[in-house]
């Protein structure tokens, strides 16, 4: 009997410490615990490092021509649609496609013997809109995806159709630097958040602060609102705005925290939403957190606040945009666009940014952060893009320095040295190993950025590695010959928490 009640136990314990260790593969994170002989064990969050060297351009996503090789993209946008340009592409799934968020998009001038330009915004004034979507079929890891867009039926039969955004059956002004932003689907259906609110829009040109303006170029402003929308159906590209996500005290100030944001779901059953000041503060901001339950998203009840840690170290969430506290600071802050994605290989919330702080340990372009938890703690900064060191300038982005010869040096603008920005993961597209007693965890990580002289959108891929050991013993007291509680609870935990 003494004996059926020891299988029994060992059972149950090995049952547990197995449902344990799951339980920190889905919430992430460090953890510690004792076995029933009082052996201390701790989950390490692993150290991701940036593979050097690895970062390349996949293709370019939008437009008739590659700007770099000359050759027809897969898209073809411009000869199909009737699209030369957009910038942005947040991305997330739905109806089994990828589904890609496109802002300001440049129309050719005429498509299929129509006049195409004259009838879209900002050629015609009256125009709200000047924004696509676009979805393509999933495609394998690092081939160019096709994009397919919703056509519109007239002034321009099949050219790409604007979405547009109304509240209350009153158009919401997406025109310059007000776009769709990101977008995830719950339930079927398609919610994404927008941002408008510029203030050069609303004829307040005045607002442009000194020095924003360069050569050649007019103010173009920044959004300093954000607004949810629900696609309604009928295979349209109409939305309808829900609720306003963020907004300042003051028309077109400051003060919002989620003007510019991505979202995706937690590990925990709720949907995350980080963000970042519009308007003059676009790109001088740390990053902030805010969450929903996914039977709310249509309402906002509910919508809680990251406003920082607790004493026992756990997250503390608190309603009221304005309890929201940074995740993080760089110095000087230059959080603007941010791409997140949960990395099951190496286990890991990854964050993407675009940052102009250069220093000789992070030189400037697309930094990389980690994290265990969406609200963190964070990593130090990697540069996984710099535009000089991973073949940008001079490639596929202007550089008004010397070129290596035969570089194509692309440009299709007069503004100056290229720019790039809004780098977002491509859903569904992260591939990697995962990781065994030998060999540590790797993963590729594919996501878009926009350009600017060109103007456009590519997809890059970098190379990730997680450090080893995820699971190291602090005690493993003397056992009992034959048996092996100990070792079999580093076992479990090093093949769940990863």
């Amino acid at each position: 009997m003494s004996g059926f009640r020891g299988r029994v136990t060992l059972g149950i314990v090995m049952a547990v410490l197995a449902g344990a260790a799951m339980l920190l593969a889905v919430v992430g994170g460090a953890s510690a615990g004792t076995d029933r002989h009082g052996a201390r064990t701790a989950v390490v969050t692993p150290t991701i490092t940036y593979v050097a060297n690895s970062t390349q351009k996949v293709c370019q996503l939008v437009g008739q021509t590659d700007n770099e090789t000359g050759e027809p993209t897969p898209s073809r946008t411009a000869s199909r649609y009737g699209i030369a340009a957009t910038d942005q592409g947040f991305s997330f799934m739905h109806d089994g496609r990828v589904w890609f968020l496109f802002g300001d998009s440049w129309p050719t001038t005429t498509f299929q013997s129509h006049p195409n330009a004259s009838t879209r915004y900002p050629a015609d004034p009256s125009g709200f809109d000047n924004d696509s979507i676009a979805s393509a079929a999933p495609s394998a890891r690092g081939s160019c995806p096709v994009l397919d867009f919703v056509s519109e039926s007239e002034p321009v039969p099949g050219a790409y159709a604007n979405p547009s955004l109304t509240r209350n059956g009153v158009p919401v002004s997406l025109r310059i630097n007000e776009t769709p932003m990101a977008g995830i689907d719950v339930n079927g259906n398609v919610y994404a958040t927008f941002t408008t609110g510029n203030p050069v829009d609303a004829g307040l040109a005045g607002n442009c602060p000194p020095g924003s303006v360069q050569p050649g170029q007019t103010c173009a402003g920044h959004p300093t609102e954000s607004v949810m929308g629900v696609l309604e159906p009928g295979g349209t590209l109409q939305f309808k705005a829900l609720y306003t996500l963020s907004a300042p005290s003051t028309p077109y100030g400051n003060g919002a925290k989620f003007v510019r944001n991505s979202i995706e779901r937690g590990n925990d059953g709720y949907i995350y939403i980080w963000g970042a000041p519009g308007v003059w503060q676009a790109g001088e901001s740390a990053p902030y957190l805010a969450r929903l339950r996914p039977a709310n998203i249509a309402t906002g009840n509910g919508i809680e606040y990251f406003s920082g840690y607790l004493r026992n170290g756990r997250p503390n969430f608190d309603p009221g945009e304005s309890n929201a506290t940074p995740l993080f600071n760089d110095s000087p802050s230059c959080t603007s666009y941010m791409g997140q994605q949960w990395n099951p290989y190496v286990h890991q919330w990854i964050m993407i940014y675009n940052c102009a702080d250069d220093t000789a340990a992070h030189p400037f372009g697309v930094w990389m952060r980690t994290a265990p938890n969406p609200w963190g703690p964070y990593s130090a900064p990697q540069t996984i893009f710099n535009p000089i060191r991973d073949h940008g300038y001079c490639y596929f982005i202007h550089s008004n320095g010397d070129c290596p010869s035969g570089s194509p040096n692309p440009t299709n603008s007069d503004h100056g040295v290229g720019e790039y920005y809004a780098p977002f993961f491509i859903a569904n597209w992260t591939t990697g190993t995962f990781a065994t007693r030998t060999e540590a965890a790797t993963s590729t990580l594919y996501y878009t950025l926009s350009t600017w002289n060109p103007y456009g959108v590519v997809i890059l891929k970098s190379a990730i590695r997680a450090s080893l050991p995820i699971v190291t013993p602090r005690r493993c007291p003397a056992q009992k010959p034959g048996t092996s509680i100990c070792s079999r609870k580093r076992h479990l935990a090093a093949t769940f928490a990863l």
